[in-house]
C-alpha cells in the first residue's frame, strides 16, 4: 500500500513538473526580452544625451535637434519603466530600430496629447 501510495504522489509531482517546465521557460524568455529592452532604451538614451550637447551650436536646426533630444531622453529616464511594459505587451523585438521606432511614437503621441 505505501509504494502505491508513493507511487501515485511520484507520479503526480513529475506530471506537475512536466507542464510547469513550458512556463518556466516562458519566463527566461520574457527576462532576457525586458534585459535586451532595457539595453536599448539605456543605448538610446546616451545617443540623445550626446545629440543634446550640441545645445551651443550655431545652426538653429541643430540647436532645435539638441533641445527635441533633451526632451527624448528625459521622457524615456522617467517613463522607462512604463515603456518596457508596454514593449513587452506589444511584442516588440529587441533591436534598436524597432525600439527607437517605439520610442519616437510614445514620445510623439505625448506631445501630441499635451497640446
Amino acid at each position: 500500500m505505501r509504494s502505491r501510495t508513493s507511487f501515485t504522489i511520484l507520479a503526480t509531482i513529475l506530471t506537475t513538473m512536466i507542464f510547469a517546465m513550458p512556463a518556466i521557460g516562458d519566463d527566461t524568455k520574457t527576462i532576457e526580452t525586458r534585459a535586451k529592452l532595457e539595453t536599448l532604451i539605456d543605448r538610446y538614451i546616451v545617443s540623445c544625451v550626446a545629440k543634446s550637447e550640441l545645445l551651443n551650436s550655431r545652426s538653429d536646426a541643430i540647436r532645435k535637434s539638441a533641445i527635441r533630444s533633451c526632451r527624448i531622453a528625459n521622457f524615456c529616464l522617467t517613463s522607462r519603466e512604463v515603456l518596457i511594459k508596454e514593449m513587452l505587451e506589444n511584442n516588440v523585438e529587441p533591436k534598436h530600430y524597432k525600439v527607437s521606432r517605439f520610442l519616437n511614437e510614445k514620445f510623439r503621441d505625448t506631445i501630441l496629447v499635451k497640446k
